[in-house]
């Protein structure tokens, strides 16, 4: 069968139209003639040549403006707005004053320190101390010299704890004493017995007490047959 002139005419539009359209789809497609597919991204060079993208508008008429993230940081930088509110936390200085009632509640500590005094009372005890030593023990004089007149005339006793010093004592009509640190003297020469002239007419018992700051013990008696019967002229019988 054959076409006539009009078939081929036909045939001939049908191509073109045909043609046109596929031409048509091209276009929404590629976007080579400024059509895009909606939604699509493709990278650009925005302004000062920043790195950026495009997105094809969603009639796909074109794509819109290059978008480097420049302006994506700047809405961080209203977050930084947001960091004013930490200005807040300065308020909390005032805070600082609850500080200073604290220190009230020290001050009220050192009162009760205070009473860390009352153990001054302890010092009472202090009067114990104060006790007079025990008298003298084991006393002894000489009792070879009264076989003639004899000086020196020893005396001694036993050492008394707590006591400082010792007082010797005799009578020869009037009353003396000799203080000495030390638990042994001479009653002729150290004591003083030989040159007073008191003693010419007889001398009576000779006594030791031990003493201390506060006060002294009773007497203790050396045993009369070892101290002078009577002294003078520098010498003891």
């Amino acid at each position: 069968m054959g076409l006539g002139i009009l078939g081929w005419l036909g045939v001939g539009v049908l191509l073109l139209v045909v043609t046109a359209c596929g031409s048509e789809v091209t276009v929404l497609q590629g976007g080579s003639e400024g059509g895009c597919v909606p939604g699509h991204i493709k990278p650009c060079y925005g302004p000062g040549q920043c790195s950026g993208t495009q997105i094809c508008r969603a009639d796909g008429t074109g794509w819109g403006p290059c978008d480097c993230g420049g302006g994506a940081s700047g809405n961080a930088g209203g977050h930084g707005a947001s960091g004013n509110a930490g200005g807040w936390g300065a308020t909390g200085n005032a805070g600082g004053s609850g500080a200073y009632g604290a220190g009230g509640a020290g001050a009220t500590g050192d009162t009760g320190g205070s009473g860390g005094s009352g153990a001054a009372g302890g010092s009472g005890g202090a009067g114990g101390s104060g006790g007079c030593p025990d008298a003298p023990t084991n006393l002894s004089g000489c009792p070879d010299c009264g076989l003639s007149c004899d000086c020196p005339w020893p005396a001694s006793w036993t050492p008394v704890a707590g006591a400082t010093y010792y007082v010797v004592t005799y009578t020869c009509m009037l009353q003396s004493q000799f203080p000495t640190p030390n638990s042994k003297v001479d009653l002729c020469n150290e004591v003083g017995m030989a040159i007073n002239m008191l003693c010419a007419n007889g001398a009576g018992p000779v006594t030791i007490e031990a003493c201390n700051v506060d006060c002294c013990s009773s007497p203790a008696t050396v045993p009369p047959a070892e101290t002078p019967l009577a002294c003078g002229g520098g010498l003891c019988c």
